[in-house]
């Protein structure tokens, strides 16, 4: 037997009351199976009352964004446009006229699912989560060049400021869904990112290409929090039902986005000369991401360092460093310790050699430790 989820209703024009009588309409019948949602591309339907439009032309700029719609208008005259297929309830609306083409609708609705699932034999193939892996770390800058210097305009060289980026926004995110227990929508344009509180899990819209580009700019952006805690499920459910969206865990999306946005830069400065200490090892971080990172966290996790320590004891160039501490600041396993390191920058020279370039017979004493000392360390801390 064929699972029927709700019919979602987006509406425009209609006033809080109106939504609500709608809602209490939906409620009433057990024969009508229908939900409000405010996001229209979530919706099957939406209402529309065009007497609340000021010009004619919104209208027909408002409908050619509800493409594959069913449309239902609320108004005193039929309405046509560009012979489109638009429903019409004559105002004031009969209750036996709206329920006499919601009855349509659900059943043209429930034959057109119907006929899919018969027709679809063959096992659906799941989207394959875009963000899962990087060929290589090109996410790092090729003209980002190792501190050599504490002077102020040296250090301000890298340094970034996610809050100020599309890395502050999906962390905003991230913790109103968790303190709000709620969905949070976060869009740009025609692309959406749902953050799902009780899975920790997010459902995008955007691919690879795109996402790098948010990350390295300053854009508009629009938060949005579904309050309606009732309908998350059927929301995730037809979330997962749309072919264009792909999910991935809330950390590891942070995870990527804060690399991708550091560039091998600095989100926080003190890191520089405060010990470093790693609280949890990410262990969900695929190797390719960032060289050497099974190595800086193991490094990290057996005592604090600062960064300037750390790159000058792994002999790891300090932009990978950097990326690295970015990245775990972002998503909250490191934290500066108050005994301020030892370390300062008379004894380092840039590093001319590339990451890829070390083999484990190439580190130096601590860093084969930290190597043998990763199992050990996975099995004490917790992912």
């Amino acid at each position: 037997m064929l699972s029927v989820s709700p019919i979602f209703v987006s509406t425009a024009g209609l006033s809080g009351k109106s939504r609500q009588s709608l809602e209490s309409f939906f409620s009433q019948y057990k024969d009508l199976n229908f939900a409000l949602v405010s996001e229209h591309e979530l919706a099957d339907v939406t209402f529309i009352d065009p007497e609340n439009f000021t010009r004619p032309e919104r209208i027909k700029s408002f409908i050619k964004q509800l493409s594959e719609r069913t449309i239902v208008f609320f108004s005193k005259n039929t309405v046509t446009l560009d012979n489109l297929n638009i429903l019409h309830i004559q105002k004031p609306v009969q209750r036996e006229a709206l329920k006499t083409t919601l009855l349509n609708i659900q059943r043209k609705w429930f034959n057109q699912k119907r006929a899919a699932s018969n027709t679809d034999s063959t096992p659906t193939t799941t989207h394959q989560d875009e963000l899962s892996t990087l060929k290589k770390p090109s996410f790092i800058s090729t003209k980002q060049k190792d501190l050599d210097s504490m002077q102020t305009e040296d250090i301000e060289t890298i340094r970034y400021f996610p809050e100020q980026m599309f890395q502050g926004k999906v962390k905003q995110a991230i913790e109103i869904s968790k303190n709000h227990n709620a969905l949070v929508k976060l869009s740009h344009g025609d692309h959406q990112l749902y953050f799902i509180p009780a899975t920790r899990e997010v459902y995008l819209n955007l691919s690879e290409t795109l996402l790098r580009g948010l990350c390295v700019g300053e854009w508009p952006f629009n938060l949005h929090i579904e309050e309606n805690h009732e309908l998350t499920s059927q929301i995730v459910q037809r979330l997962n039902a749309k072919n264009e969206y792909h999910k991935t865990k809330m950390e590891a999306l942070l995870w990527k986005i804060a690399l991708w946005t550091s560039k091998g830069k600095l989100s926080n400065t003190q890191a520089l000369t405060q010990p470093v200490y790693l609280s949890k090892l990410p262990l969900f971080v695929p190797q390719q991401e960032l060289p050497q990172t099974a190595i800086i966290a193991s490094e990290l996790a057996r005592h604090p360092l600062n960064l300037l320590e750390l790159s000058d004891q792994l002999h790891i160039p300090q932009k990978f460093i950097f990326a690295f501490f970015s990245a775990a600041e972002a998503i909250g396993v490191v934290s500066l310790t108050q005994v301020q390191g030892k370390a300062t920058l008379t004894s380092l020279k840039p590093l001319s050699s590339k990451i890829s370039s070390h083999s484990k017979k190439d580190l130096p004493t601590s860093s084969k430790r930290t190597i043998s000392q990763a199992n050990y360390l996975k099995k004490q801390v917790n992912d």
